[in-house]
């Protein structure tokens, strides 16, 4: 499964530009960061890079989102995509979208 594959992926990004906010996989990821609400629910806090302008966006964030992404199980767990993702930085989210997150079928251990 590739990142790209998540449930709710890409995010939606949020900026103060006053502009339209990118959509799908614009720009350039520039950091990861967990989030912890009030509650203890954690997201990660994504940063991208485009246009000149920094724009953020939580995932998994929605509960349905969050829900989809659980059910996935395995080895695919919010602190193995953000390993991942911190790799990343420095990436388009194009390329971020091509991380593999678990081998490609038939190539599992």
């Amino acid at each position: 499964m590739t990142v790209r594959e998540l449930p709710g992926w890409p995010p939606d990004w949020t900026g103060t530009t006053g502009g339209p906010a990118p959509r799908g996989v614009a720009g350039v990821l520039r950091s990861v960061d967990w989030r912890v609400d009030l509650t203890g629910t954690r997201d990660l806090l994504l940063t991208i890079d485009y246009q000149g302008h920094a724009w953020t966006a939580l995932y998994p964030r929605s509960a349905e989102t969050r829900a989809r992404f659980e059910q996935l199980g395995g080895d695919v767990t919010l602190e193995h995509l953000y390993r991942m993702l911190v790799r990343s930085t420095g990436e388009t989210m194009t390329r971020v979208g091509d991380v593999q997150l678990t081998p490609p079928a038939g190539l599992a251990p």
